[in-house]
């Protein structure tokens, strides 16, 4: 997740969750939490599906 301030600059990135090939388990709280600590205004969630990237 990559949390922006009301410029669009860049307040953090963090890794959420790992999970398998097909789920990961995550509840809003621990996805948002970082995002109410520094008080973002913006986020953006980033997905990497490409089993084949995360292998090599």
């Amino acid at each position: 997740m990559v949390g922006l301030n009301q410029a669009n600059k860049i307040l953090y990135i963090e890794l959420v969750a790992l999970g398998s090939s097909n789920m990961a388990n995550i509840n809003p709280r621990e996805a948002f939490r970082m995002a109410i600590y520094k008080l973002a205004v913006q986020v953006i969630m980033v997905i990497i599906d490409d089993l084949d990237a995360v292998a090599d």
